[in-house]
């Protein structure tokens, strides 16, 4: 593969991909841990020792507990309270007895009975408490001055307040894992206080527990009565009113019912009946069962004169049966016995027909009689039905009164005799009272403070490391472009101040030519040398994504390397019109320079500045003037016959250019060069402005970008290059030659 074909195939790689950026591995976080590490260990130092410093300051205490528990008891319930059915114990109501511990009404009467207001560990503000004490006045004080809360004032002339609050601070009330089972806790600077305290506070929350029993009973009781009395006067006047009603309405009996309903009841029972009746009449008198003797459907009708006419078929039929088993089917008396049989089932018929007509006839009259009687009855039943409406709207009344009172007179006696017979008791109590404790509680919270300080400091060191150097967003390592990108890059170490003066930015090179900031240009120039196509020199772009990336240094660099190592000769440009920053660095008495080259290109020698210690040829750009159109004349015919003219007697044109993305200068200049260089400092240009900038680049030239990661830390190279041994960085001299 020839030159020519490197370089095309070389840019349509780079402009056929898709950029976008990339993520900091697990290597990046490592290095950038391994690079703090000392920050790290200071930190971490310095919160163990403040943590030291602090728990030193804090005078040992001891924490007496006393446990209770709530009792689930049923029996004990029914004998101790009757103001509910049945217990109903839940988390709920476990939590609340917490709360009911910690309330003013159980801690201040301790404080009283122990006469804590004049006891110095509670009243006097320069007491030495507890780290926890400490910390939960410095975070109050804190929310205080922020805004977060209110801060807790106590007015000195009342020690009785002073030493409920020092108590309340002290006090710990905890359930544990048993959900009806409660810790007390207390701590002071004495065992024996702090035992004291912790039973006399589960003895004082027991006896309020009774008196609240006593008092709560004691109403329930009064109250009780007093419905008691109110439902009975309710029951009485219920009664009355009924009775009165009665006699008034005049409906007596048990039932209290009148009399037609009485005999409505009847009547519907006779007029069903007779509705049935007349159904089997009107079967009877059916085509399809006139016979009545084969016939299933209604019962056979009877009278004396049908019995007869059945006997005698029965009798005639037997014998015509025998004869015709004697003499045959045939002979002339059997025809004759079936002649006579055949008539008397006619006459049967007959009969059974009059006899269904006359009963059809009857249970329609009597059907139609007790229905005129039901009509008249409900006639006068409806005009007595808002009477008994009235009655049983009364009677409802009275039966709900006295439900009521022998419910709740029973209930009341019940009560009454268990008051009478057990006394009342706390639904908890004591499974172990508080003993002398025999260690100091800090022992335990020492080691959480210092683990504590530890941790702080370690995250502190952390993120302070991290807030330097943060990986995310940015590029480090040559890996990470060429992973965004594809292009090569090359990493230039910050550059000492001694190294790099402020009159000649080439002196790093000449001065150092061995070092790595110096091996790295070098590395470009091979790349930029190798992708040369012609005979004519190259022209190189050497800009940045945004300002103050380092490219003047860059460019001149590069300029100065090419120029004194390589021996070819080179011309560095400063093309940028707006600060003409490297103007003023190399060449600041300067008059002329690239806009009067624009002018006369043929006669670019005489506005060449040459630099005597590394052969390098500098054309200035000294114009101050804003109101030149800096873009059009990098993107007109004028400069890119100057850049020919160049070409013709430079092996190799150095530009300086103004950063893509503020303004258009690169873009009109790109045309003419053959090589760009995106100068990118370290570790803060973000990767989506570079990205951005190359996408801006691509299609206005030939030659493949390469890219610079300018400013990088030495110390984070080295962590950088950690993998590839101890002996990578034996070829560079970092002194001066």
């Amino acid at each position: 593969m020839n030159i020519q074909n490197y370089r095309t195939e070389s840019a349509g790689d780079f402009y056929g991909q898709v950029l976008s950026p990339v993520k900091p591995d697990k290597a990046d976080i490592l290095g950038i841990i391994r690079r703090g590490r000392f920050r790290i260990a200071f930190t971490t130092l310095a919160g163990l020792t403040t943590a030291l410093l602090l728990l030193s300051t804090v005078t040992p205490v001891y924490r007496a507990n006393t446990r209770l528990i709530i009792d689930k008891s049923f029996n004990k319930f029914m004998q101790s309270n009757k103001v509910l059915d049945e217990p109903i114990f839940d988390d709920a109501g476990t939590l609340s007895q917490i709360h009911i511990i910690t309330s003013e009404s159980v801690v201040l009467p301790v404080v009283r009975s122990l006469d804590l207001a004049h006891d110095t560990e509670f009243v006097d503000p320069s007491s030495n408490a507890g780290i926890t004490t400490r910390l939960r006045g410095l975070i109050a004080t804190l929310k205080a001055k922020a805004g977060f809360g209110a801060a807790r004032t106590v007015e000195k002339s009342d020690p009785e307040r002073v030493a409920f609050d020092g108590a309340m601070r002290r006090l710990y009330v905890t359930r544990e894992d048993v959900p009806n089972v409660i810790n007390i806790s207390f701590e002071s600077r004495d065992p024996q206080k702090a035992a004291n305290i912790s039973n006399a506070i589960a003895d004082t929350y027991l006896a309020s527990t009774v008196a609240g029993k006593i008092s709560s009973t004691q109403i329930v009781g009064r109250l009780m009565r007093e419905r008691l009395a109110e439902l009975k006067t309710q029951a009485a006047d219920a009664e009355r009113v009924l009775t009165e009603y009665k006699l008034s309405a005049k409906l007596t009996g048990a039932g209290a019912k009148t009399r037609s309903s009485e005999e409505l009841s009847i009547l519907a029972g006779h007029l069903a009946q007779s509705r049935v009746t007349l159904a089997e009449a009107k079967a009877r008198l059916n085509p399809t069962t006139k016979d009545g003797l084969e016939s299933g459907n209604t019962a056979p009708l009877e009278n004396e004169l049908l019995t007869l006419l059945r006997r005698q078929y029965l009798d005639v039929a037997q014998r015509a049966t025998d004869i015709e088993r004697r003499v045959g089917k045939g002979h002339a008396a059997v025809a004759a016995m079936r002649r006579r049989l055949a008539d008397m089932r006619t006459a049967i018929a007959d009969e059974e027909m009059r006899v269904a007509r006359t009963s059809l006839e009857l249970a329609s009259a009597r059907y139609g009689q007790l229905n005129a009687t039901m009509a008249q009855v409900l006639s006068e039943e409806t005009a007595t039905s808002p009477a008994l409406a009235r009655l049983r709207e009364l009677e409802s009344a009275a039966e709900t009164l006295r439900t009521l009172y022998n419910s709740m007179l029973q209930r009341y006696n019940e009560t009454s005799k268990v008051e009478a017979s057990a006394p009342i008791t706390s639904d908890a109590m004591i499974i172990t009272r508080a003993a002398v404790p025999t260690q100091s509680e800090p022992s335990k919270r020492r080691i959480l403070g210092l683990a504590l300080g530890s941790l702080f400091g370690f995250l502190f060191g952390t993120g302070l490391i991290f807030l330097r150097e943060f990986p995310f967003g940015v590029f480090r390592t040559s890996e990470q472009v060429t992973q965004a990108t594809g292009l090569f890059c090359a990493i230039l170490p910050t550059v000492k101040t001694q190294d790099l003066s402020a009159q000649n930015p080439t002196t790093a090179v000449v001065s150092r030519p061995f070092s790595r900031f110096t091996e790295a240009l070098r590395m470009v120039w091979s790349l930029i040398k190798v992708r040369k196509v012609g005979t004519t020199g190259q022209v190189i772009c050497v800009t940045s994504a945004v300002p103050h990336e380092g490219k003047t240094t860059v460019a001149t660099s590069l300029a100065s390397l090419i120029a004194s190592q390589a021996k070819v000769r080179t011309l560095l440009i400063d093309a940028d019109f707006r600060r003409h920053t490297l103007t003023d660095a190399m060449a600041s008495e300067s008059q002329v320079g690239l806009r009067e080259a624009l002018d006369s290109p043929g006669r670019l020698s005489d506005f060449v500045i040459k630099q005597s210690a590394s052969g390098l040829e500098f054309l200035p750009c000294p114009i101050t003037d804003p109101s030149i159109n800096a873009s059009e004349l990098l993107g007109s015919a004028q400069m890119k016959e100057l850049l020919a003219v160049a070409r013709d007697r430079y092996s190799a044109i150095i530009i300086e250019v103004a950063p893509i993305a503020p303004v258009a200068d690169f873009r009109m200049i790109a045309p003419f060069c053959d090589e760009m260089v995106l100068v990118v400092e370290w570790g803060k240009t973000t990767q989506k402005i570079v990205l951005e900038s190359l996408a801006q680049a691509s299609g206005l030239f030939i030659g493949t970008p390469c890219i610079i990661l300018n400013k990088a830390d030495p110390s984070a190279l080295k962590s950088i290059d950690h993998y590839k041994g101890s002996e990578y960085l034996a070829y560079y001299k970092e002194r001066a030659a």
